[in-house]
């Protein structure tokens, strides 16, 4: 099971160095968090290399949010490589919810998650066709869609974010794995499945 993370604590990078690669605008590393560039355009960065297979994870901590409802930022999977494609966890002050951005064409697939402040750990996974949200652990938002299969974790800035992200981590899911247990002869064995 590959997993990456960042913490982000080190000098200012404008942009983000490797492993992070620029897929929409930018991102810079400033004060020990990433921040967008510019707040024209939507601003997108991946972890190229992560190796992760298509079940996916990707978290970040929002560290500071912006004050405008339209501002928002959070974790991506499934980026891909030669365009904006991506599904994303978006947080507001207002709300988060699930979309998807193929060939740079954004559709919202589903919304409803409460609205979001300084400090919290937003997450997506996805699995197979189920892309599931998380705020502080507890599943938000669930759909299923199938556009997109395979790709790197990264993270989201949307126009106008004045907003900050911390802490990020990405991995594999454990998918179709469990544990058999037996007893031979006083000998506990155990097996992944």
């Amino acid at each position: 099971m590959a997993s990456v993370s960042d913490n982000f604590n080190r000098a200012n990078e404008n942009p983000i160095a490797a492993p992070w690669t620029s897929m929409n605008g930018g991102v810079q590393l400033s004060s020990n968090a990433i921040v967008s560039v510019g707040v024209a355009i939507d601003n997108a960065v991946r972890y190229s290399g992560a190796g992760l297979s298509g079940n996916q994870f990707a978290q970040v901590t929002l560290a500071t949010m912006g004050g405008l409802s339209t501002a928002s930022n959070g974790p991506m999977v499934r980026c891909g490589s030669s365009d904006f494609s991506a599904y994303l966890a978006r947080a507001s002050t207002v709300g988060h919810n699930i979309q998807k951005v193929v060939a740079g064409v954004f559709t919202g697939l589903a919304g409803g998650g409460a609205a979001c402040v300084a400090g919290d750990v937003l997450y997506l996974e996805a699995n197979s066709t189920t892309l599931q949200a998380k705020r502080n652990g507890t599943n938000t938002i669930s759909v299923t869609d199938a556009a997109l299969t395979v790709g790197d974790p990264g993270a989201y800035f949307a126009l106008a974010t004045v907003a900050s992200l911390d802490t990020f981590s990405a991995g594999d899911l454990m998918t179709g794995q469990g544990l058999l247990l037996s007893h031979r002869r006083n000998m506990l064995v155990m097996a992944s499945v």
